[in-house]
């Protein structure tokens, strides 16, 4: 566990490469870095630090204004092909999905932004409605491509979204959506903007963004990973949990806890006393990894925390031991 003094000493680390302009670390390719934003998050709320709290929310309002965001269903992408947010490699990943969720909760805790608290409601939506096998468990992954071409399923051609959209707010859509009669990628146009989504969720383009979904709908899709990975459905699950501490939404905690069953009643070989790492349509794979067992402990102990059933910090304990027993070497601990 680090201390105050030492999560100063890492998040100022982390801050020397953050982009203060677009958000992130680094240049293109950029990926999330969840933990990195946590860490900020965390330096913020221990030592008052204002540059960690600073670029966190910048990190992800640039995020969610990006084309590495859904703007018509929620969701994020697995990560931005540039520094700007803009083009994303379209595969939507499960764990990128709830890792986003949990550190989006804690940014809605700390400044209340009402965007935050949308992003959170139409991605869990998202998760609820397309990675979901209705009964508990989370498959793994959407593709990037539909019909052999990444991202066919996402972008739009101008004239598209001219003939669907009301003609009295197309002008200030496309403005808003750096929508272009050439394209802003690859001839085609990404949905996102340099500007606060607050507009986004305005009622009139709440209207247009559901009749462009609709039309989006009646396109090939994309195909769906089937597989239901321990790792990533204990994040969901903790994401879930985060979701309801932030925002007091019952049907999260529900969710945190069904999934939760479903893992326990599909995932573990309770006669031999070890998790599978996934399922694929029923088929078993592997013992779970590491990181499965550490992710289910983390599940269990916020699983506990939104709802003060202790058995879950019993389970917990269980596999902490499972986890000493089974994958700590003494021999190289000295």
């Amino acid at each position: 566990i680090a201390t105050i003094e030492e999560i100063d000493i890492i998040a100022n680390r982390i801050l020397q490469g953050a982009d203060t302009q677009w958000g992130g670390f680094g240049a293109a390719p950029k990926f999330p870095q969840t933990g990195c934003l946590q860490v900020l998050f965390r330096n913020y709320k221990m030592n008052q630090s204002e540059s960690s709290m600073v670029h966190a929310i910048r990190s992800i309002d640039k995020m969610i204004q990006g084309g590495i965001y859904d703007h018509l269903v929620g969701g994020f992408a697995r990560y931005s092909t540039d520094a700007q947010w803009q083009a994303p490699h379209f595969e939507k990943m499960l764990y990128d999905n709830a890792l986003l969720i949990g550190v989006l909760s804690e940014g809605y805790q700390i400044t209340q932004k009402q965007v935050y608290k949308s992003v959170i409601e139409q991605t869990i939506h998202f998760i609820q409605t397309e990675l979901s096998n209705h009964e508990g468990g989370l498959y793994a992954a959407l593709d990037a491509d539909s019909e052999g071409v990444e991202g066919k399923f996402y972008t739009w051609s101008h004239a598209e979204i001219k003939s669907l959209i009301d003609p009295s707010i197309f002008e200030a859509f496309c403005s808003y959506f750096q929508i272009t009669e050439n394209g802003n990628w690859e001839h085609s146009n990404i949905l996102w903007t340099h500007e606060s989504l607050d507009q986004s969720f305005s009622p009139a383009f709440v209207q247009a963004k559901n009749i462009l979904l609709q039309s989006r709908s009646a396109r090939i899709r994309p195909a769906l990973d089937y597989k239901i990975i321990l790792a990533w459905n204990n994040l969901m699950i903790i994401g879930l949990c985060k979701a309801y501490a932030a925002l007091g939404n019952v049907e999260y905690k529900k969710m945190a806890i069904q999934s939760m069953e479903w893992v326990e009643a599909n995932l573990s070989n309770k006669k031999d006393g070890y998790f599978y790492h996934h399922d694929a349509k029923g088929l078993k794979k592997s013992h779970a990894f590491l990181d499965d067992y550490a992710s289910l402990i983390q599940a269990y102990i916020h699983l506990q925390e939104i709802s003060g059933d202790t058995s879950y910090l019993h389970k917990a304990k269980i596999w902490m031991q499972y986890v000493h027993d089974h994958f700590i070497d003494e021999d190289a601990l000295f």
